[in-house]
């Protein structure tokens, strides 16, 4: 199990705390919000193209995002980022965080963005009504616009706080995004 310097629960709350500020859980008006320069540009468009990276340079921060990726992908990509930003901006400050793929575990600064992104864009109190609703994960993933390994991944989340939730029929890959399967 990947040590983290955050618990999920404070990384729920940072993200919480950023939601019930600004009003709203949407990744790109919180980094205008935030100040945050959102940039897209072309990073590849082939299996290991970077997905987007967050960096600080003169006390500007910025997230840059691969244009190439659909709409959903980006979204993911930005909340990770803007998760980076959040939790980890010290540490931005003498290193970017490239991302070439997501839900990664065996990063613990990815593995806490990817975290901060699943509570930013998949609501607990919702998800746990729409499964005590007898939804499918599969549904659960249409239900939230996201692809299903990153419902699988919210899930597993909730498990490692504590709720006993039934396992998705198959786990996230590290590298479902890098492999391109969304696009």
């Amino acid at each position: 199990m990947i040590m983290l310097s955050y618990n999920p629960d404070e990384i729920t709350y940072e993200a919480q705390k950023l939601q019930n500020f600004w009003g709203c859980s949407d990744p790109v008006r919180l980094c205008k919000r935030l100040g945050i320069l959102l940039m897209y540009h072309p990073l590849g468009n082939c299996d290991g193209s970077c997905k987007g990276y967050f960096l600080t340079a003169c006390r500007m921060k910025a997230i840059v995002v691969n244009n190439a990726l659909s709409e959903q992908e980006q979204t993911i990509i930005i909340a990770h980022e803007l998760g980076h930003a959040t939790l980890h901006s010290k540490a931005a400050e003498s290193q970017q965080f490239h991302e070439f793929s997501l839900l990664d575990e065996a990063d613990t600064m990815k593995y806490e963005a990817n975290i901060f992104a699943a509570e930013l864009l998949i609501d607990e109190e919702t998800l746990l009504e729409r499964i005590n609703d007898n939804m499918t994960y599969s549904q659960l993933s249409s239900y939230f616009n996201v692809p299903y390994e990153f419902m699988a991944f919210k899930v597993r989340v909730l498990q490692r706080k504590g709720y006993k939730l039934s396992d998705p029929p198959s786990y996230a890959h590290g590298n479902f995004l890098k492999d391109g399967i969304y696009k």
